[in-house]
């Protein structure tokens, strides 16, 4: 029972410094240009061209570029 409370207390402090070096800021100065690429799984599908839309929008709120690739019929051989 101790051993199992001690490995639960090092798991938590683990996930606690990653979570916290993750919400580090960096040193630069923020200007950085942000190129969002979008993946779905059908390119002309009604649902994911309003997902693109969103995409585009925000990239273009933050001064970045937006791309979309995918197939064109959603199936595995694509």
């Amino acid at each position: 029972m101790k051993h199992l409370a001690r490995t639960f207390i090092c798991s938590g402090v683990l996930a606690l410094t990653v979570l916290l070096a993750a919400c580090g800021s960096s040193s630069g100065s923020g200007s950085g240009k942000l190129d969002i690429a979008f993946l779905p799984k059908a390119v002309n599908n009604p649902y994911f061209d309003a997902a693109a839309d969103g995409g585009k929008k925000a990239a273009g709120e933050l001064s970045g570029t937006f791309k979309q690739v995918g197939p064109t019929n959603a199936n595995a051989a694509e």
